[in-house]
């Protein structure tokens, strides 16, 4: 069990000073001012952390269809240079039997 405090009283301060009693006042009333307005910082900057938290869910989900848009953008790439090449096989196939077909025939 923690001991009693002690207790000062009045008398034992001293004599009243009258301008160090207005300094320390308005001492207190600054910093009584000063822990408010950090109160008040500290509530703005949980509110944000608040938003920011209830966010990160969404941002996450953003970044993964981000991710599956870029896999599916260069699978279609793939294709699409498949294909290119594709014609251009089938383009120089039907070319080679043309020639081939007009070419002159030798006499057996």
């Amino acid at each position: 069990m923690a001991p009693p405090r002690k207790t000062t009283s009045v008398t034992e301060l001293g004599p009243v000073n009258p301008e160090t009693n207005a300094e320390l006042l308005a001492a207190i009333k600054f910093l009584t001012c000063e822990v408010t307005a950090l109160l008040a910082d500290i509530k703005s900057l949980k509110a944000n952390q608040d938003k920011t938290n209830a966010l990160f869910p969404e941002v996450h989900l953003i970044e993964e269809n981000l991710t599956n848009l870029e896999d599916k953008k260069n699978d279609l790439l793939s294709k699409v240079d498949q294909s290119i090449i594709s014609a251009d096989h089938k383009a120089e196939q039907k070319s080679d039997a043309y020639r081939q077909s007009r070419a002159i025939q030798p006499l057996v």
